[in-house]
């Protein structure tokens, strides 16, 4: 695992070292503000692509070499840099008969991913997350890899005409991420906030893999539906693990995001999104979520609505609301997304 992220840091940071004259850039930078009742999260998202620029006397080489078909479909670079920041509180049972105690966490996730996309046909790419909780001196690492292949529905363009039509896509994609959690004891008391013993020195360690399988259908030009799938093994029973935590929701950064923050480690995750533009410069997502906890088999449900609204040419302006359910939280919460685009 040290080998596949270090290759991933290598070629990540590699690409951004290509003189800027040697491609051709775009850039897009999104932030999203999120609160809740129990969490509170910044998210800085920067990601981009690029096409590697061909001398000309190799430009010239390659289109005799290319049909008129290939020539279109170009091969594009592309990378991404992820910062969240999440605040997250739980009310856990405390050492007597109905007590309980407020137990707040910060974590801090890094993601770094870098492939290639080739535009209706297919895309690769690998990338590294690292993420780190103080309050429980909890840290997670681990790298991933994806692989989607795009395919038209309907029969083939003929004329110059029906190149300018909408074509019905469908895709798949799979995800492969492996992450590796350690909690490291140090101090004098064996006891968590909760009063529950624990070491008192060394570590505990689990690690999770998770294949995620995603489809993707474009229906029209305006509307798309996503389905995603995602199962969850572990090396260890959770629950002893969980039980040197002040709270489960403490794994609540990484790959499985709010699926982690319901019940502490998910088993599996079911989301259903549809993205539609009814009107020009506005664009609609809707979110649907079952997870099934890992600890209990319980279910637990989330539900997002998302309004983005452009207000001038490179600036998008947003607000989401999420609701989420489980037998252990019912939260509300609210986001202001802010977007700019290079293109």
């Amino acid at each position: 695992m040290k080998k596949f992220a270090t290759a991933a840091s290598v070629g990540f940071f590699a690409l951004l070292t290509l003189p800027y004259s040697q491609k051709a850039m775009a850039l897009d930078v999104s932030s999203e503000t999120s609160r809740g009742s129990f969490i509170l999260e910044e998210d800085l998202n920067i990601d981009g692509d690029f096409e590697p620029k061909v001398p000309e006397e190799d430009e010239k080489k390659v289109k005799l070499k290319k049909s008129k078909k290939e020539e279109d479909v170009k091969t594009k670079w592309v990378w991404s840099i992820e910062y969240s920041y999440t605040q997250t509180s739980s009310y856990q049972t405390g050492a007597t008969l109905n007590s309980s105690i407020l137990i707040v966490d910060e974590a801090s996730d890094l993601n770094l991913s870098t492939g290639a996309d080739k535009e209706d046909d297919f895309a690769y790419g690998l990338g590294i997350d690292y993420s780190e909780t103080p309050e429980e001196s909890l840290k997670d690492f681990g790298p991933n890899i994806y692989l989607s292949e795009t395919y038209k529905l309907g029969k083939a363009k003929t004329s110059p005409a029906e190149e300018d039509e909408f074509t019905r896509t469908i895709a798949f994609k799979l995800t492969l991420q492996d992450l590796s959690y350690v909690q490291t004891f140090f101090g004098t008391v064996g006891l968590t906030q909760t009063s529950k013993s624990r070491p008192v020195i060394g570590s505990s360690t689990i690690n999770q893999f998770a294949p995620e399988l995603e489809a993707t259908l474009g229906l029209l030009d305006s509307l798309t539906l996503k389905a995603t799938y995602t199962y969850y093994m572990y090396d260890r029973d959770v629950n002893q693990f969980l039980n040197n935590l002040n709270s489960p929701r403490s794994v609540s950064t990484g790959a499985a995001g709010f699926a982690s923050a319901i019940s502490g480690f998910p088993s599996s995750e079911v989301e259903i999104d549809i993205n539609w533009f009814p009107f020009d410069d506005w664009e609609f997502d809707e979110e649907a979520t079952d997870t099934i906890t890992e600890t209990d088999g319980s279910h637990g449900y989330t539900f997002k609505e998302v309004a983005l609204a452009t207000v001038f040419t490179s600036w998008k302006f947003g607000l989401s609301y999420e609701y989420e359910q489980s037998e252990t939280l019912n939260d509300h919460v609210y986001s202001a997304i802010l977007k700019w685009s290079s293109d």
